[in-house]
């Protein structure tokens, strides 16, 4: 009764419901390097991802990522969380530490780094 699905929103409402929301889940199996991702650790939330999605979750600080992604393991993880709300502040707070190192601006400066 904690867990709400919501397939799809308009880009306009995402801030919103990241503002309501404690954990974002996204266990696509394909989508490479979700820019939701980022957003979700702006927004200071926990993160449940499959490894596919790209970077978000750090695991053991700020979330989980499932690999492989099973029913079984998202329900498991859903559930561990619904039982450690602690869990679930210490993820958030993670996120918001994070939030320095998920900016455009030291995106642009790793890239820097990257090319020759």
């Amino acid at each position: 009764d904690r867990v709400v699905h919501v397939p799809q929103v308009a880009r306009s409402e995402v801030s919103d419901y990241f503002r309501r929301a404690d954990v974002f889940i996204f266990p696509s199996l394909f989508e490479g390097s979700a820019l939701v991702l980022y957003e979700a650790v702006g927004a200071g939330l926990g993160i449940i991802q499959s490894a596919a999605s790209g970077t978000g979750a750090t695991p053991g600080e700020n979330g989980v990522i499932l690999d492989p992604v099973t029913v079984d393991g998202l329900v498991e993880a859903v559930m561990t969380l619904a039982a450690q709300p602690e869990r679930v502040a210490a993820w958030r707070a993670a996120s918001l530490r994070l939030r320095p190192q998920r900016t455009w601006d030291t995106y642009r400066e790793r890239l820097r780094t990257l090319l020759p």
